[in-house]
């Protein structure tokens, strides 16, 4: 079969709560993964307001080995606070690279820059560039 991982929503931290007891009487049984879209939130006051609340209860709640893939975030603080909430367990899913170099753009810390180089450079450029962002150690602020 084909491994599935559920994809998790919630407008509260009382939602991602139901999803950790969940897990929790699930066992041995869990699935090998979760998955959560980040995509809607675009604005300051959303990542901050919603976002991050339900992020850091589940970077506490899950199991210290589950991973979690999260589809969406490419601001490099977004991501560099991501990987300090999850470490090795996160797993980032990001158009960015491949939006930016068909748009002819380079990702870097100061934001878009755009360069004339070929489309498959600039991909593999913000590819590595965003991996870096998780390269760095991942102390993480919620856990100590």
């Amino acid at each position: 079969g084909v491994t599935a991982v559920p994809n998790i929503y919630g407008y509260r931290v009382e939602d991602y709560e139901r999803y950790v007891s969940w897990l929790d009487d699930l066992g041995d049984d869990r699935p090998v993964a979760l998955a959560m879209n980040l995509q809607t939130f675009r604005t300051d006051a959303d990542w901050s307001g919603m976002a991050m609340p339900a992020l850091a209860f589940l970077a506490t709640a899950l199991p210290a080995d589950l991973p979690i893939v999260l589809t969406g975030p490419s601001r490099p603080d977004r991501v560099q606070m991501l990987h300090r909430l999850f470490g090795a367990r996160l797993h980032l899913i990001a158009q960015n690279p491949a939006q930016f170099a068909q748009h002819g753009a380079l990702m870097t810390n100061d934001g878009r820059v755009d360069v004339h180089a070929r489309r498959e450079d600039l991909f593999a450029r913000n590819v590595r560039y965003l991996n870096g962002l998780l390269d760095q150690p991942a102390t993480s602020e919620v856990t100590g």
